[in-house]
């Protein structure tokens, strides 16, 4: 149901199901500091007594799971009876939907007032969770204060560890007690106004959750740091562990059902993507590349270059999670099923896999594909129903091989008998070595002018064979709003001029301020900023030559967007400017429609 950010939203629900002890799994900033050559007998000791905490701890949270199921659930109730039909009217969380695309570019003041709208209905969002993951967490409370104090005193040789295990502590310790007063009245409050003004104590929680954010920034982890530490029992311990942990995100599996419940109790209509994910599926398969699809009912009247499609299917392409990848990769394609659609099969390619769906008649049971390389794949249809826009039957495949191009398919009847046979023109799918990364690099820390802090990060990715790719991106809090907004022609010196992105990130009031920053790739350079005061230098951050940057990252943080940029050579000379008046302007619009009435 929460949709605050990928980084938060997914941690506080895996707690509000019971897996409360997803916290050791938090990445927390710190200091970087050389771990310690070779493990004592008090960090192995250690090590092993914090280990056997968090099993302790991981099998009362398995333990009281059904009892924090029972309290989300009867929480859950509550509130879908005392909150019935709050949200009715709230702005959507889909992208889609909150941005208006595919209808235009909308005015900055519009943008604004959506941007709020988003932001707004995030914080709401935000105390929801924050009630449901407290109740989920109180059965477990005494576990949870038990574990704290078993590793109170524990420490290692690498002091990163021990500042995690309490951060780690304090974490687990707060979650019982993280409900807001009243929910319920905060939502009114909020629909009462239109939708445009949040209650007091939602923008506390607003507040908790920028902070929260920028708290759980890094790249360190307590599992990675106490690997070197680790014997052959602390290792057998770990593995038992993370079964636990398994155990229980499969029995968390199922949570968002009562999110779903909660969601619709409280007026919140059922998303294009919810309804899709809820529909049941007609049929399931494994292709011979090794990846596995569905087909569903479409729940969408979306179809081909925009043309109305009812009845439909969708087949959906799930590839098997790599190894080090957190998310596993996933395609779909819709097929019409209404009377006189053509039945033509399709064929893309992607990440080195051919895939082929086709619609075809209700006496088909069988396909075989053939192959470029004279060898055959017969598979089954899935076969739909009346009701979901059949009789007909539905074939799909896919090939992960770039020698074996598909060539023809040949539909069977029940008794084997061709039905007939469809020449194919699909592409010959080359597979790409998988992208290395991305690796992230905090490059600046800094304060903006009004308060908040920021950070500017660099994200490489490699693709084995083509090189790399190096783009920068900044944070600060959940009130900033940025993007990509120009580009400097410079270059190196001597050579033809080379587009350099610059970006901005911005605020509105009470916290006003504009961050600009970007890659110089002119050698010897420097960029200005034209402000009231007069001409400012942007400073300079020098980046590792590894990295493959381009060039040093330019930064500046100021009240407002300066009007003006100037890049200027070593000598002295301008090299560049571009004004940035029409952008101010636009921003000043922007922040107009942002604030609440």
């Amino acid at each position: 149901m929460v949709q605050l950010s990928e980084r938060l939203g997914g941690r506080l629900l895996q707690a509000a199901h019971g897996v409360i002890a997803a916290a050791a799994a938090l990445a927390i900033a710190l200091p970087a500091q050389p771990a310690s050559a070779a493990a004592t007998p008090a960090d192995t000791a250690s090590t092993h007594a914090y280990l056997q905490a968090r099993y302790e701890l991981d099998l009362a949270l398995l333990r009281n799971d059904p009892a924090a199921r029972a309290d989300t659930s009867a929480l859950v109730a509550r509130l879908g009876h005392e909150c019935h039909g709050v949200l009715a009217g709230a702005p959507h969380r889909d992208l889609e939907t909150a941005f208006g695309e595919g209808r235009g570019q909308p005015s900055p003041r519009v943008r604004g007032e959506r941007e709020r709208a988003l932001r707004q209905r995030i914080a709401i969002d935000f105390e929801l969770s924050r009630t449901i993951t407290a109740a989920a967490a109180q059965p477990s409370r005494p576990a949870i204060e038990a574990f704290a104090a078993a590793t109170a005193s524990l420490s290692w040789s690498d002091p990163r560890i021990a500042q995690l295990v309490r951060k780690e502590a304090i974490l687990l310790q707060q979650t019982p007690s993280l409900s807001p007063p009243d929910v319920c009245a905060d939502m009114s409050t909020w629909a009462q106004s239109g939708y445009r003004r949040l209650a007091p104590a939602s923008k506390v929680f607003a507040e908790q959750f920028a902070s929260e954010l920028e708290g759980l920034e890094g790249e360190l982890s307590i599992g990675s740091l106490l690997h070197p530490y680790e014997g052959a029992p602390e290792r057998a311990l770990a593995r038992k562990t993370e079964a636990l942990t398994d155990r229980l995100a499969t029995s968390s599996g199922s949570g968002g059902d009562t999110y779903t419940q909660l969601e619709h109790a409280l007026g919140v209509p059922e998303s294009q993507l919810q309804g899709q994910r809820q529909a049941p599926a007609l049929g399931h398969g494994l292709a011979r590349s090794g990846t596995r699809f569905t087909v569903r009912p479409e729940t969408s009247s979306g179809g081909q270059l925009g043309r109305p499609c009812r009845p439909a299917v969708s087949v959906e392409f799930a590839e098997p999670q790599s190894e080090g990848s957190i998310i596993s990769a996933s395609s779909g394609e819709t097929v019409c099923l209404g009377r006189g659609e053509p039945r033509v099969p399709s064929s893309t390619c992607a990440n080195g896999e051919a895939s082929i769906i086709a619609a075809v008649a209700a006496s088909v049971r069988k396909v075989r594909l053939r192959l470029s390389d004279g060898s055959s794949v017969t598979s089954p249809v899935i076969r739909i129903p009346r009701k979901y826009g059949g009789p007909v039957g539905i074939y799909a495949q896919a090939i992960r091989d770039a020698a074996r191009r598909p060539l023809s398919l040949t539909e069977l009847d029940a008794r084997g008998r061709t039905v007939q046979v469809v020449r194919l023109h699909a592409p010959s799918c080359k597979r790409e070595p998988r992208p290395i990364g991305p690796k992230f690099f905090k490059l600046v820390q800094g304060t903006a002018p009004g308060g908040l802090h920021f950070t500017i990060e660099g994200t490489l990715v490699r693709f084995p064979g083509h090189g790399s790719s190096f783009s920068v991106s900044a944070q600060a809090g959940a009130e900033a709003f940025g993007r990509e907004e120009g580009s400097i022609a410079v270059g190196p010196l001597g050579g033809a001029s080379k587009p350099s992105p610059w970006h901005r990130l911005m605020g509105c009031p009470p916290r006003s301020f504009a961050l600009v920053y970007g890659i110089l790739a002119a050698p010897g350079s420097s960029v200005l900023a034209r402000t009231p005061e007069g001409l400012v230098p942007l400073a300079e951050q020098q980046i590792d030559p590894s990295l493959h940057a381009g060039g040093p990252l330019f930064y500046g943080a100021f009240a407002a967007l300066p009007s003006e940029l100037i890049v200027r050579r070593a000598d002295g000379s301008t090299l560049h400017t571009e004004s940035l008046v029409a952008k101010a302007k636009e921003t000043a619009e922007f922040c107009e429609g942002y604030a609440e009435p």
